[in-house]
């Protein structure tokens, strides 16, 4: 009987078979399959809690289940029908289903990997472009710095100009010849050499923008804008006109005179550019300019409140420059002369009725005297007198004569005389209706002149509230007229 080593692919150990008798081996390989059954069923249970793991490994990554087809732990293997055993089948077996969750395992790790690596990616690429735009934004406010800092030097260097007192020579303290004091001399001594000659500067557009409008400029202009031609009729131009050379000749020749203050007309046929430009389309018009700066609104005179007289053009002066200007008006002997021929018309009067006074205690005539000083008194001759407005005005735009102003600040002279005229008409009115009563002979003429009386009184009482209601806006009442 010899002995035969061989490899048991189960465990990996070499065994002896014995060959020879085929009784006396028999036992012995009885024996050895039982080994070998054992060691199978060992290796099978530690297979398939190797397989279980996976499978709940693979579970947890995939979702899914992977059904692991093995027999039963308490079940005895099935006897080969060959009776040689393999274990290396098994192996095999065992290798397939390893590499199977391997490789399940293996895609499932690769997918996760490149999910991740997008993912990685995607962070990288918004990284990148904060990074990009906090460059960029560093960029900019690097660029709004240095803007900032230009203008900041520049701001210094002309604060510095303008704040640093100039050397007492003719070159300012960086070089350049001072030809801003230079010009404002030269100007100044021009302007009084012609206030010599002339007390009202008459100016055209080029004039009026270069010793008005153009800087420099250390003194104020009192500016009349008017039309003076006889073809635009202005009446009252021309009354503003004397009032304005008054005042202009009481500063000239004051003792206050000085370089501070000019007075300056434009004429609309001369300068209509220097209308335009200032946006003006009515005449006359008071304005002043300021050594420094531009007019403001109350640097124009509002002569439908105040009036034009030289007075009154003196108190807004000097509201504004505060110069102020006392008036010399030139002496006027036109109300004196008239006195003095009432007086020796009066006197003639009483030397020739010297024989035959009666007439004094006549109460007719002391009647009519004390009413026309009433409808003098009433109708505003009085304010006329103070204020001295224009007679009347003529609209440029329509050519159109207004003879009654349009609000109660004002009125003009031929208003005065329509007041007067339509009050007499309503005294003579209530003078008819009284007399009618007292009228001898036909009764007829009694009702007439009654009636008469009558229609005087409605009619021109009712052009009185006309024109009331025109000058009080919003006066409910009326009579005929509205």
């Amino acid at each position: 009987m010899s002995k035969v080593k061989r490899r048991d692919h189960s465990t990996g150990k070499n065994y002896k078979k014995f060959i020879g008798n085929k009784n006396e081996g028999h036992g012995f390989v009885n024996k050895q399959r039982e080994h070998i059954s054992f060691q199978y069923k060992k290796l099978k249970r530690k297979e398939d809690r190797k397989q279980a793991y996976l499978a709940r490994q693979a579970e947890k990554l995939s979702g899914t289940e992977i059904k692991i087809f093995s027999e039963s732990n308490s079940s005895q293997p099935k006897q080969q029908k060959n009776k040689n055993f393999y274990p290396a089948k098994l192996q095999n077996t065992q290798k397939k289903s390893e590499k199977h969750v391997f490789k399940r395992l293996q895609e499932e790790a690769d997918r996760k990997k490149k999910e991740n690596q997008k993912k990685r990616e995607e962070l990288l690429a918004k990284q990148r472009e904060r990074e990009e735009a906090l460059e960029k934004y560093k960029e900019r406010r690097q660029e709004n710095y240095k803007k900032l800092n230009s203008c900041v030097k520049v701001f210094s260097t002309l604060l510095l100009i303008f704040l640093l007192p100039l050397p007492d020579n003719s070159v300012s303290g960086i070089g350049m010849p001072r030809k801003k004091e230079e010009l404002l001399s030269e100007k100044v001594q021009h302007l009084m050499e012609w206030n010599t000659k002339k007390v009202v500067l008459r100016l055209n557009g080029d004039k009026f923008r270069q010793y008005v409008k153009t800087s420099p400029r250390n003194y104020s202009v009192i500016l009349m804008l008017t039309a003076l031609q006889a073809q635009r009729q202005c009446t009252v131009c021309r009354h503003a006109n004397e009032e304005f050379t008054i005042l202009a000749n009481s500063w000239r020749f004051s003792q206050q005179y000085c370089n501070r203050l000019f007075f300056a007309m434009v004429d609309y046929d001369e300068g209509s550019d220097v209308f335009a430009n200032l946006k003006i389309n009515t005449a006359p018009v008071f304005m002043h300019f300021p050594a420094k700066g531009k007019p403001k609104k109350g640097d124009t005179m509002d002569i439908h409140r105040v009036g034009f007289a030289a007075e009154q053009i003196a108190r807004w002066v000097g509201e504004r420059t505060d110069i102020q200007i006392r008036v010399f008006r030139p002496p006027n002997y036109s109300g004196t002369l008239a006195v003095a021929l009432l007086f020796s018309l009066v006197g003639g009067l009483l030397y020739l009725k010297r024989n035959n006074l009666n007439f004094l205690y006549n109460k007719t005539s002391w009647g009519i005297g004390a009413m026309v000083i009433i409808f003098a008194m009433t109708s505003g001759q009085m304010w006329n007198h103070i204020r001295g407005p224009p007679f009347m005005h003529r609209n440029p735009h329509t050519g159109q004569m207004a003879l009654i102003y349009p609000s109660n600040s004002s009125q003009f002279v031929f208003e005065t005389w329509i007041i007067i005229f339509l009050n007499a008409a309503v005294v003579i009115g209530f003078i008819l209706l009284n007399e009618a009563n007292n009228l001898k002979g036909d009764p007829g003429k009694k009702k007439i002149m009654a009636l008469v009386g009558v229609g005087c009184v409605a009619f021109f009482f009712s052009l009185l509230l006309s024109i009331f209601r025109s000058k009080y806006h919003g006066y409910p009442y009326s009579f005929l007229f509205k």
